[in-house]
């Protein structure tokens, strides 16, 4: 079977190019079209609009050695095998060559109908194989860009829509009971804050563990609820079931698929770390549920009626029981929370605003605590429940301060 192939010479000797002309036409079994040329530059020009099926490089062209053509060659884009010919070369300039990639190395005095024909098939063979690899390489990355991307894709659905449809849960649930999901709220803020400024590399986790850490507390009477919400020291028997709301919570969120980190987090998310108990889980206990404590203790504070300082203050005086690197990005972030309170009509009640008091109706029920973030859910349940009781006027929320001005007379006014 006959084999046809295209093959180009590249040499400033034009007796050595006939000469490789007639060798390469005594090759058995093969037509070879072959062209020649004198200098590099009409080389390259040439192998530009065919470059045929392999090239002979000569390895002095001019001032450039045969590697250097073969790197500018190969720099317009060229990618067929190349074989190096050379007049008296050694075996450092043929390792040279064939660690540039060129495909083979021949000395112009031993040069033969069989020797060509043997480096020809050796250098197509190699190319080919090379080519395979290249392709099957080619096909791995493709593969794994499309599985990279899918990878992604799931991971924006679970810190986009997941934590979307969790947060907006939450939002009705808190309306359902504030005493327990509005405290939810307030500690996912406190969460997200702190692991921003700890630069945590993922919070998803953290943030769906926070809006999800008080869930546990559904199971319990609306006694124990009301009496947590102001502060006050529960008893023997309510104290050993409120101990139980993490596990309760941690059980409930394992049945969801993909959530057993959230779940381990939540777990932990009461240990304190002067807690004898807890003296051989310390490794155990994850920074997420570290920073977790830490929001649902100051929380906790802040609806006792502590103000921010006085919280901080007492977080610190209990300063083993908590992640020193947490408390001290919690006081950096206190510092940096810029609010200024005002009293505005129901009608002005907007986004981004945030509860400072609770809203109360006229006799003197809650209707939303203090601490939630003004949401459209909040604006309609708000306006319905007024349809039925009037709602004392006017309500005192925070508002972040958006201007230079602002934050200058918030400050001057501190003074």
């Amino acid at each position: 079977m006959s084999t046809t192939l295209m093959i180009q010479a590249i040499d400033d000797d034009d007796d050595d190019l006939r000469i490789l002309e007639e060798f390469l036409r005594e090759i058995p079994n093969t037509h070879v079209t072959f062209h020649g040329y004198g200098d590099l530059l009409s080389g390259m020009r040439a192998l530009q609009h065919n470059p045929g099926d392999l090239l002979f490089l000569d390895f002095r062209l001019g001032a450039k050695t045969g590697i250097e053509a073969f790197r500018e060659i190969q720099g317009m884009g060229y990618t067929k095998p190349v074989i190096l010919l050379t007049g008296n070369g050694d075996e450092h300039t043929a390792v040279e060559a064939m660690k540039s990639g060129i495909a083979d190395y021949l000395s112009k005095a031993t040069l033969a109908p069989t020797i060509l024909h043997r480096a020809i098939t050796n250098a197509l063979e190699k190319h080919q194989l090379r080519q395979a690899i290249q392709e099957q390489q080619r096909r791995i990355e493709a593969a794994d860009r499309e599985s990279l991307l899918r990878i992604r894709s799931e991971k924006e659905v679970l810190e986009h829509t997941l934590i979307g449809s969790l947060a907006a849960i939450t939002q009705v649930l808190s309306i359902m009971n504030p005493e327990v999901f509005s405290r939810s709220i307030r500690i996912t803020r406190y969460v997200t804050a702190i692991a921003k400024q700890m630069e945590l590399p993922e919070i998803w986790q953290l943030e769906v563990a926070a809006m999800l850490s008080q869930i546990g507390c559904i199971t319990f009477p609306p006694e124990i609820l009301h009496n947590l919400a102001r502060g006050r020291e529960l008893g023997h028997t309510e104290a050993q079931l409120y101990d139980q709301y993490p596990s309760i919570g941690a059980d409930m969120i394992r049945k969801i698929p993909r959530m057993d980190r959230v779940a381990d987090i939540i777990e932990h998310q009461e240990h304190v770390l002067d807690n004898p108990a807890h003296q051989d889980k310390l490794d155990t206990i994850p920074l997420e549920s570290r920073i977790l404590k830490v929001a649902i203790d100051m929380d906790a504070l802040e609806s006792t009626g502590y103000s921010k300082q006085q919280a901080m203050d007492t977080l610190r005086i209990h300063v083993k029981k908590y992640d020193p690197v947490v408390l001290h990005n919690l006081r950096v972030i206190s510092k940096k929370s810029i609010l200024k309170t005002k009293e505005v009509d129901m009608a002005d009640l907007s986004p981004p605003m945030v509860l400072a008091e609770d809203i109360r109706a006229k006799s003197g029920a809650t209707v939303l605590p203090k601490g939630q973030p003004v949401t459209v859910t909040m604006l309609i349940r708000l306006h319905n429940f007024s349809l039925f009781q009037p709602i004392r006027e006017p309500l005192t929320v925070f508002l972040p301060v958006t201007t230079l001005n602002e934050e200058l007379e918030l400050a001057v006014a501190t003074v």
